[in-house]
């Protein structure tokens, strides 16, 4: 647990919107525990899916050009 407090830490301090923080923290711990039940992330669609949301974390404006609904 203090180990995750600390990691959100770090993660909050970078200044991210929470949002995108979480869009991307869910994904890597989607991409890291799918071998577990089988997965393949090896993909040309996961390197895509990585690129963006990394351009994500370097332009959080981004997030708020999405059209939602």
């Amino acid at each position: 647990m203090a180990d995750t407090d600390r990691l959100n830490a770090d993660l909050y301090a970078d200044g991210l919107p929470v949002d995108v923080m979480t869009l991307v923290t869910a994904a890597a711990d989607g991409v890291s525990s799918a071998p577990l039940w089988g997965a393949s992330v090896r993909g040309p669609e996961f390197r895509t899916l990585e690129h963006r949301l990394i351009q994500l974390t370097r332009q959080p404006e981004l997030w708020q050009s999405i059209p939602w609904s």
